[in-house]
């Protein structure tokens, strides 16, 4: 199981994190609400998918986080074919952006099946729905790649589909 550490970051800018067992440390940056993300890591030993190798005792020094802020909106629809929401379930879109190290989390679907996704930078970004049972999440439409530039906003319709052989006909597995 992953054991999570968080740090603030100092006014000078720098930030520590104590503790780190041995293994690859997952760097992430909360703040993509604000429309702050990680765009790249600079490290001799970091790995393109923003993971960098810790040994038992060893202390990381010189670790430096490019951050960008985004102002970009992607707005949609979800429309469900193929059966309906089930009652005990949620739809939720979650975007990835293509080539960059954070994952965005999720934003639920309203009612009328709208959803808004805020403070993007500009990029290209995979934009798919899920389904939300209990506490798995899976798939249930296609990706859709969306671009978008600084202080735009972008439409988009999504089609999640319920029918036979969809992600949504799977089991549920139980919460960890």
């Amino acid at each position: 199981l992953p054991v999570y550490h968080s740090s603030a970051i100092n006014p000078d800018y720098s930030f520590s994190i104590k503790g780190l067992g041995a293994g690859p440390a997952l760097l992430s940056l909360d703040g993509s609400e604000e429309g702050f993300s990680l765009a790249r890591i600079q490290y001799p030993n970091a790995t393109p998918t923003d993971r960098i190798p810790v040994n038992a005792d060893e202390q990381i020094t010189g670790v430096r986080l490019f951050v960008r802020y985004g102002t970009a909106t992607i707005n949609g629809t979800v429309k469900i074919v193929n059966g309906q929401l089930p009652g005990d379930s949620r739809l939720y879109v979650k975007v990835k952006e293509i080539n960059a190290l954070d994952r965005l989390s999720g934003v639920e679907v309203d009612g009328r099946g709208h959803f808004t996704i805020r403070n993007l930078a500009a990029g290209t970004y995979l934009v798919t729905p899920n389904l939300l049972v209990s506490c798995d999440m899976k798939p249930v439409g296609p990706p859709q790649q969306v671009v978008v530039n600084d202080t735009a906003t972008v439409n988009v319709t999504l089609t999640a589909d319920f029918g036979k052989g969809s992600e949504a006909g799977r089991p549920i597995g139980r919460c960890q």
